[in-house]
């Protein structure tokens, strides 16, 4: 400048807006698939995007009402996205997806996130062994009746409409979240219609805290090993709790326990060891903390497009022990995060997981190394990074100069279909328990806003200290009697 008198600096051209992503599926932010889709939409808010979050309803259905279909196109239309990611939409009733499917691709450029393999078979979620999905699949596929139900007649109808809106228009139609995902779509869908995504976890969420703390809270044995599994429903067979049970029944006489947090029948042991069941937990600070309650994580899955699980547990500082199957290398990495088990036997997951229970110090040396490797592969600003730039890369959007990550933002809360409905409709809403169910609605989502914010916040962190303080001085046998008494009196306040 000072050789230049009178020059003027130029101001950097900045778009007028960041980009706007519409993330929307078919149950919100619930279950394994739609968890997952929520944390794309959080990493799209950290990497600055303008995000909009949609759903057709918050449980699955089999058959939604039609309008909802017409509200949810309406709300994606006035949100007025630059892309769609799309999560699975077969939970909200599997004969009007792929209709409901075509009609956002009609109307706006569209990406759909491969959470399991519906978007490129004629019916299933996971094909297994199963490869009529290559070719064509049609009548001859051998689990019609199973989730996501199809008539038999219908299959090869879906399949070929499925493959005819991959092949329209142009650029990559499905994202992956692990290579192994990737591959198996690949081997359907047209070439170049595949992409791969980084996935996320929220490790201000996930993340380690004292162990002890952790298993009062829960009210779980503190005299023993405990041992975690884990699935939306445990009588899935795909998630393999029979394979689980059966290398447990071979393990040597250990003291350990197991927790189970899932759907379905209680786990029952032929050798005995005791199972402690917590149910179904939807709250990720509740399941962030069963994590820090437990010494590692065990997986049965036969299959998988990743493998959530094991980077929640990974960001907790727990290490995970699993079969190899699906996309779970992609989500836990042998001798990083845990123990990858390569013998498809019980006998071969009792020895891996006999030998870490041996060794108390090499659970915590992965535990440790897991979660250095969480912060650095599975944050959400990590996620926001890989999202951002591949979607630009591949010129779905366009990430603008002036576009700064923001590691505290998140995703808003979903727009439902029928909430929505029930809000515009002239008709009187019934009314719940002295209360509308839109009020219980937005009363329960302040609730766990609230929740969120007592979790995250300094006192309650210091009640952590605070209870790992007053534990050790009730312990130490060193201390007079009478002030350990006091002590333990004021820890019950403080409880």
């Amino acid at each position: 400048m000072a050789a230049h008198p009178g020059a003027a600096i130029q101001p950097a051209t900045v778009p007028s807006r960041p980009p706007r992503l519409a993330f929307a599926n078919d149950v919100g932010p619930r279950h394994g698939a739609g968890l997952a889709h929520r944390r794309l939409a959080d990493a799209a808010a950290v990497a600055g995007c303008d995000v909009g979050v949609f759903a057709l309803q918050d449980e699955v259905a089999e058959s939604p009402p039609a309008a909802g279909h017409a509200a949810f196109l309406d709300h994606l239309t006035r949100f007025d996205p630059d892309l769609v990611v799309l999560g699975n939409l077969h939970g909200a009733g599997t004969g009007a997806a792929l209709d409901l499917l075509a009609a956002v691709r009609d109307r706006h450029r569209a990406l759909q996130v491969l959470h399991d393999f519906w978007p490129v078979t004629g019916r299933c979620a996971y094909p297994g062994a199963c490869g009529l999905y290559r070719t064509g699949c049609d009548d001859r596929c051998p689990t019609p009746g199973e989730y996501p139900a199809l008539p038999p007649e219908r299959i090869r109808t879906a399949w070929d409409a499925k493959q005819a809106l991959l092949a329209r228009g142009v650029g990559p139609a499905l994202a992956a979240l692990s290579p192994h995902a990737a591959s198996v779509a690949g081997s359907a869908a047209p070439a170049g219609a595949v992409l791969e995504l980084s996935a996320g976890v929220d490790t201000s969420v996930f993340r380690p805290r004292d162990a002890a703390f952790a298993r009062e809270l829960l009210g779980l044995a503190s005299d023993r090993a405990l041992l975690l599994i884990t699935a939306t429903n445990l009588a899935d067979t795909r998630k393999g709790v029979d394979r689980l049970a059966a290398a447990l029944d071979l393990l040597p006489a250990l003291h350990i326990g197991i927790v189970t947090v899932g759907h379905g029948p209680d786990l029952r042991l032929a050798s005995g060891i005791p199972v402690f069941p917590l149910g179904y937990i939807e709250s990720e600070e509740e399941l962030a903390m069963v994590y820090n309650a437990v010494d590692a994580v065990l997986g049965g899955s036969r299959d998988e497009t990743l493998g959530q699980t094991f980077m929640e547990a990974a960001a907790s500082g727990v290490p995970s022990v699993a079969f190899e199957a699906g996309g779970i290398g992609a989500a836990l990495v042998d001798g990083v995060t845990g123990v990858l088990v390569r013998g498809d036997t019980p006998r071969a997951f009792a020895d891996a997981l006999g030998a870490l229970l041996v060794e108390p110090g090499r659970r915590e040396a992965l535990g440790w190394s897991a979660r250095l490797w969480a912060e650095g592969r599975f944050s959400l600003l990590v996620a926001a990074h890989g999202l951002s730039t591949t979607l630009a890369t591949h010129g779905l959007i366009t990430i603008s100069p002036g576009l700064a990550p923001d590691p505290t933002r998140r995703a808003p809360a979903p727009v439902y279909a029928h909430a929505s409905l029930l809000t515009t409709s002239r008709a009187p809403r019934r009314a719940v328990g002295g209360s509308d169910t839109a009020t219980l609605r937005a009363d329960l989502q302040r609730t766990r806003a609230e929740l969120q914010r007592v979790y995250a916040s300094p006192s309650y962190r210091l009640l952590e200290h605070a209870s790992r303080l007053v534990r050790a001085i009730e312990t130490n046998r060193r201390l007079p009697r009478h002030l350990r008494r006091i002590v333990s009196r004021a820890a019950g306040y403080l409880r």
